[in-house]
Parts: C-alpha cells; sequence; structure tokens
C-alpha cells in the first residue's frame, strides 16, 4: 500500500544513500529523469541522470558541486534547485523544482538523502512571458527603456573593468507623425515594426536594440 502511495503521488520522489545510489525512484520522478528503473538497477545518481547540463533558471552550467543531492549529502544541509531536465530521445523539456535534504544517524552521519521534485514547467512558462511583457515594447518586441537601461548598466560595467568603450546609437524615424495623420496608426505600426526588424537584423546578437518611445 504504502509503495502504491508513493508511485501514484504526482510530485517526484528519489531516495540516495550516502554513496549516491538510488535506493528509490518514483514514477513521477522517473517520468521527469527518463529514468528506466529496470535498466538502471542500483545505479548510481551521478551516472544515472540524464539531465542536460543546464542550472537554474539562467540556464548556466550545473556543474556537480551544484547538484541539490550532492549538496545535501556533501554539505549536510536543505537545498532547492531549479533544474533544466531534457529527454535525449525528443526535444521535450521539462523544469523542475529539487528540494533536496540529507537524513543523518544519531552519530550525526549521512546515512541516505531524499528528494522532492515538483514539474514547474507551466510556472517557469508564465514567468518568462510575464518578464517579457515588463522589459519589451509589445509592438516592436525590442527592449523596452528600463531593460535598455539595465542593458547599459552592464555595458558600462563591463566597459570599465575591461577598459573599453561603449558604443550607443539614438535615432529617430523623421516624419513619423506623418505617416500616422495620412496612412493612419496602423501604417506607422507597421513602419516601427519593419524598421525594428531591420535594425535587428543588422546587428550582433550581443547588441541591443530598444524602443524608447514614438518613433525614437
Amino acid at each position: 500500500v504504502f509503495s502504491g502511495l508513493i508511485n501514484q503521488s504526482p510530485s517526484g520522489l528519489i531516495v540516495i544513500d550516502a554513496e549516491g545510489i538510488i535506493l528509490l525512484i518514483n514514477d513521477a520522478a522517473a517520468k521527469l529523469f527518463h529514468h528506466d528503473r529496470r535498466e538502471n538497477a542500483r545505479i548510481k545518481w551521478d551516472d544515472g541522470r540524464r539531465i542536460r547540463v543546464l542550472y537554474g533558471y539562467d540556464e548556466t552550467p550545473l556543474l556537480p558541486h551544484m547538484d541539490p543531492l550532492a549538496i545535501a549529502l556533501q554539505e549536510k544541509r536543505r537545498n532547492t534547485t531549479g533544474i533544466l531536465v531534457n529527454s535525449r530521445d525528443s526535444d521535450d523539456e521539462d523544469w523542475v523544482s529539487v528540494t533536496a535534504f540529507p537524513v543523518l544517524s544519531n552519530d550525526g552521519r549521512v546515512i541516505a538523502c531524499v528528494a522532492f521534485i515538483f514539474d514547474v514547467t507551466d510556472y517557469k512558462g508564465m514567468q518568462d512571458a510575464l518578464y517579457h511583457q515588463a522589459t519589451h515594447d509589445p509592438l516592436t518586441g525590442l527592449s523596452n527603456r528600463a531593460l535598455l537601461f539595465a542593458s547599459l548598466a552592464k555595458a558600462f560595467a563591463r566597459a570599465k573593468r575591461g577598459h573599453l568603450g561603449v558604443a550607443i546609437f539614438v535615432l529617430d524615424i523623421d516624419k513619423f507623425k506623418r505617416v500616422n495623420d495620412s496612412l493612419g496608426h496602423a501604417a506607422g505600426d507597421e513602419l516601427l515594426v519593419k524598421v525594428a526588424q531591420r535594425m535587428v537584423s543588422e546587428v550582433r546578437e550581443t547588441d541591443v536594440v530598444a524602443r524608447i518611445g514614438g518613433g525614437e
């Protein structure tokens, strides 16, 4: 009965011993981590996980010392980490939140680690959408004023460290009001979108194109 309840849980559960060998992995966790329990009997977590090497919501590499289960075992503390799980057999990707904590013996030795896994893919998508809305111009998709200033602050900091310069161009569409007045705002919007697309296509991926307001 207990085993059935664990496997029916919508949340993932993984238990590993002090050596990192998987003692228990329920159906939800096995599905999220693409883990075949029949093929991977008594396999180590480090060897058996099929995680694309990404860590956290900023998608920086998941190095071994950043793994939440490793932190729980080695540092004897609870840790929560966001991980992107990638299937090797398809383009499916899942964002999961992993909370791992150590299990200690009476004399303080780590004897196991328990990890709870929650699928937060939908939440991550909503979070990304809200962030994009807050930092981008809804018409052109360019960075807005707030993101421009944040990008400039980072550029100035990099330039200061590397003793480099920062190039800034401020452009304005001449007689833009005349386009709106004579052809309508739909035509003006189309012009802004075309100009934005042209500018983005002519700069490097590391450069920033922003719409400050109006045709500027």
